[in-house]
């Protein structure tokens, strides 16, 4: 009972966050960008409705919505994108642990996120840049959610420079179409403690400062991989039981620690003091 009181803190840190990081999260997304939240939406798409394009697994992700906003019924587009750990690979019970997040926070309240899920597993980035810019045009999204698993590319040995060049790209092109940007580190898979620790670690890294440096109130970075980690060795569970068997993805499990997780970051980024208690 000892190991997993960490864990079951945060867990209840995330769903009593979730009131007033709705709202916060609300007015992050229109108040800036009212004509965007106005444009033309999609119609509705599942999360796992995506087109396949290697044979190759990763890890990524998706997430995102409003609580206490009730009388605002316009639905809101997010634009994911990244490979399959964003697409929810090896989670048997939902669709991943960015689907998990949006899903909790629309069934909360009135205001819904229509999730667009063109996270393609097996893809490295810089197979995903040709399609991108369509999909922009497309789905007319207020939110772009940016989250790659890294391991694709480091199997491939891309070069840092060259990754977060096509980062910086997708970036770019998200805010031309007026869309707030999220780019978010993936959670720990098996890969993440052995034959990537060092090269993924240091990847994600990367991606924080590059935003960092932007220093552009519409891109916020979530580091979702290291919070994971550290979250994991404070509660002496050993990792193995958050990832899958291929080594490339988090387990069940693991997608909902690291959904509740996010919900929990979101929650700090806009330093929320939550009131309620929704378990």
């Amino acid at each position: 009972m000892k190991k997993s009181k960490g864990l079951h803190a945060v867990a209840k840190q995330a769903v009593v966050s979730m009131t007033v990081m709705g709202t916060l999260i609300y007015c992050f997304l229109i108040l800036g960008h009212t004509a965007a939240a106005q444009s033309a939406l999609p119609g509705k798409s599942h999360p796992n409705q995506t087109p396949a394009l290697t044979e190759n697994a990763e890890t990524s992700s998706p997430s995102l919505k409003p609580v206490h906003t009730k009388t605002v019924n316009c639905p809101l587009n997010v634009l994911v994108v990244g490979a399959s750990t964003a697409h929810g690979w090896h989670d048997t019970k939902g669709n991943g642990y960015l689907a998990r997040a949006f899903d909790t926070l629309t069934s909360t309240e009135g205001v819904a996120y229509r999730v667009v899920d063109k996270a393609i597993p097996g893809a490295r980035i810089a197979e995903v840049s040709p399609r991108y810019t369509g999909w922009l045009r497309q789905y007319h999204p207020n939110v772009v959610v940016i989250s790659w698993g890294l391991i694709n590319d480091l199997k491939a040995r891309t070069p840092y420079t060259s990754f977060l060049y096509d980062l910086q790209n997708e970036i770019d092109k998200a805010l031309q179409a007026n869309a707030k940007v999220f780019v978010i580190t993936p959670p720990i898979s098996r890969y993440s403690y052995t034959d990537f620790a060092a090269q993924q670690e240091e990847l994600t890294r990367a991606e924080i400062h590059l935003v960092q440096r932007l220093q552009n109130p519409d891109v916020v970075s979530i580091d979702l991989f290291e919070q994971m980690k550290n979250t994991i060795a404070s509660s002496n569970v050993p990792y193995q039981q958050y990832c899958a068997s291929d080594s490339a993805h988090p387990n069940t499990r693991g997608h909902i620690l690291a959904g509740r997780l996010l919900t929990a970051d979101l929650a700090n980024i806009y330093d929320t003091k939550p009131t309620d208690d929704h378990r």
